[in-house]
């Protein structure tokens, strides 16, 4: 059975530097890919479907390994749900993992997920690894200074291989209050 990564989160949780990130470990010269079709053709693909459930049973004849981004801080409270989050092809990462700060550089982020990815997916898909978290930590870099350069564009300026946006950080908040638990709505304004 072949293995395919998906890369799940809502926005505003990190799900682009994380899917740069795992691009770093996995298939680094490759473009990040969006969007549940991609599935089928891509080894990694980045996806803003949070249903594992409705995900590996659209896709039953490949092995999802699952990385999700969760952020809960006063300006976003995205939560996987604890169904999710026990199964065993579920990794969840946490915001302040993959942001940078002055305390918390590249290399940190590159390492933590790194060992994190290393011990989660299959090793058959990870390319000289003792290089790993070198090339993650590359292709972050990159994708900051892509971002450097077209941070001033409109988002509708789109950069493929990366999958960034002009004016990508810092839009507006208006769906971060968000619940993941089956059964609730998936989106919720933050004033609701």
């Amino acid at each position: 059975m072949s293995v395919r990564v998906v890369q799940s989160g809502i926005g505003h949780t990190g799900t682009t530097p994380l899917a740069n990130l795992i691009h770093g470990l996995v298939a680094p010269d490759s473009p990040v890919k969006f969007g549940d079709k991609n599935i089928k053709n891509e080894i990694i693909t980045k996806t803003h479907t949070a249903d594992v459930d409705k995900l590996m049973k659209m896709h039953p004849e490949y092995e999802l390994y699952f990385v999700m981004a969760e952020r809960v801080d006063e300006k976003v409270n995205v939560r996987i749900n604890d169904k999710h989050r026990s199964y065993k092809n579920v990794l969840v990462i946490d915001y302040g993992e993959i942001l940078e700060t002055p305390e918390w550089g590249v290399e940190d982020i590159a390492d933590n997920l790194f060992t994190k990815l290393f011990k989660f997916l299959p090793r058959e898909i990870i390319p000289n690894p003792v290089a790993g978290s070198f090339r993650m930590a590359t292709r972050l870099r990159n994708m900051n200074a892509r971002y450097e350069e077209i941070k001033h564009k409109p988002f509708s300026y789109y950069d493929p291989f990366y999958h960034i946006h002009g004016s990508h950080r810092g839009r507006g908040d208006e769906l971060l209050n968000i619940k993941l638990d089956m059964g609730e709505p998936m989106y919720k304004r933050r004033d609701e």
